[in-house]
């Protein structure tokens, strides 16, 4: 079975069309509205870490939680991953 490899490593033909990257995704919630993905993805990468997406979502709070909330933000950004 060959699964995310670029290749088997014995002398055969049949190859992956590409690497498959281990990632993990995180939701970043209850962050001031004057941050952006551009301000996310700095951090993140300040933390020797690489960000292959981030972007911007609604926060993940129940209707009730809403009332008078409107002052922060919510991300997901997605990481590579080595295990």
């Amino acid at each position: 079975m060959l699964l995310g490899k670029a290749a088997t490593g014995r002398s055969s033909a049949l190859s992956a069309a590409k690497t498959i990257r281990k990632k993990a995704v995180f939701c970043v919630d209850n962050v001031s509205t004057s941050c952006c993905v551009t301000d996310i993805r700095a951090f993140v990468s300040s933390q020797s870490s690489d960000v292959l997406t981030c972007f911007e979502v609604k926060p993940r709070r129940s209707q009730t939680q809403l009332i008078g909330r409107l002052s922060d933000s919510a991300f997901m950004k997605t990481i590579e991953v080595s295990y």
